[in-house]
């Protein structure tokens, strides 16, 4: 307290924030939203290939073999089975290239078929036998 009586305002923590005068305590962020100065009146949507949990100080980047295609995601979404995504922050999965495959959601690299089989396609998560 100050000599005139008056308690000092503390400014909210990363990852907190407060949206009206004399408030005692801070709020915790929304899943999928951040900001990461203290003292903050709102907090900000995560950008595409970052996700964030609730009251987080900044947003991270989807893990490779995953992807977040809009704003203020709470969980990056896994690539589907016939697609990949090798870097980290992707905002979608590319398909498997013909003659690759990948039977997993979740995959970093797609797989060459076994010798005598192939794909019909891109984007494919089995190979068949070649047809004589």
């Amino acid at each position: 307290m100050s000599s005139s009586g008056l308690t000092a305002c503390v400014g909210c923590a990363q990852g907190k924030f407060t949206n009206s005068q004399s408030q005692s305590s801070c709020t915790n962020c929304d899943p999928g939203k951040f900001f990461s100065s203290s003292g903050a009146t709102s907090c900000n949507d995560c950008a595409v290939g970052t996700y964030s949990g609730s009251g987080q100080p900044a947003c991270t980047s989807c893990q490779k073999g995953k992807f977040s295609n809009s704003i203020g995601t709470l969980v990056c979404s896994d690539c589907s089975p016939g697609s990949f995504s090798e870097t980290e922050g992707a905002t979608e999965c590319s398909p498997c290239l013909q003659n690759f495959y990948s039977n997993n959601q979740g995959t970093i690299t797609c797989s060459a078929c076994p010798e005598g089989k192939i794909t019909p396609g891109l984007g494919v998560w089995i190979c068949r036998y070649v047809d004589k």
